[in-house]
């Protein structure tokens, strides 16, 4: 039986990561999706477009302790996919980037694993975009999809039925309040409208996401930070949606 496990943002500290998947005893044949803000290729921002001495030591230390396949799912804070380093692979029938074995999916794809359907969208809106700028952090513009990525993935989703929903924000109708910081500004919510529009229009199971730091679980929705979710698969045994 191969087992995905699911879990938040790590924001490039695999310390942590390492510490949450304890006495879980993932196998080669399991999967380990982080749910974005992985920071991964972090620093490469200031190497693009070769990967930071950093970051390629890190996911390399990852591969050496955790071998299961790792998937990651873009957040905010993650390079967007277009300026991922690593070469254009395919994981369970997803475009993707791979480095050092550590696959990042493109947004709007399906990873078909084990006949189970995961549809991944990632990207958010960065609350600390003006501080980042202020002191010259990573920030990326297209941290969030464009206009006509979101139109031409909900060409392909539209009346679509999936096991499960992989994200790094949530849809806005199930935003967690006890999560959200009192800004100084009105944000526009753009990525979450767009999952809303996403969840009024397709079938699901079940839907991950990261993001907002919590641990919770509100109907099919599942928010995680540190906690880590199982998911069981019996292989070559379940039929599709």
């Amino acid at each position: 039986m191969r087992k995905v496990y699911l879990t938040g943002d790590i924001h490039g500290d695999i310390g942590d990561l390492f510490d949450r998947i304890e006495g879980y005893n993932l196998k080669e044949q399991d999967i380990l999706i982080l749910l974005g803000d992985s920071g991964l290729e972090f620093h490469s921002f200031y190497t693009k477009p070769k990967i930071s001495p950093w970051d390629d030591k890190v996911q390399k230390r990852l591969r050496e302790k955790i071998p299961a396949t790792i998937i990651c799912v873009q957040g905010n804070h993650d390079v967007p996919f277009k300026e991922m380093h690593g070469e254009n692979s395919k994981i369970f029938g997803a475009n993707s980037k791979k480095s050092n074995g550590i696959y990042f999916v493109q947004n709007g794809e399906v990873l078909t694993i084990d006949e189970k359907k995961f549809l991944v969208i990632g990207g958010a809106f960065s609350i600390d975009k003006d501080y980042r700028l202020r002191k010259g952090y990573p920030y990326w513009e297209n941290e969030e999809l464009t206009k006509q990525e979101m139109e031409q993935i909900f060409i392909n989703i539209k009346g679509k039925k999936y096991n499960y929903v992989l994200s790094h924000t949530c849809p806005l109708s199930v935003m967690p309040e006890e999560a959200l910081f009192d800004l100084d500004f009105v944000a526009e919510n753009r990525t979450e409208k767009f999952l809303e529009i996403v969840k009024q229009n397709i079938v699901f199971e079940k839907w991950f996401c990261g993001h907002f730091h919590i641990n919770k679980t509100q109907g099919p929705f599942n928010f995680l930070s540190d906690a880590v979710n199982v998911l069981e698969i019996v292989q070559n045994k379940e039929k599709a949606l």
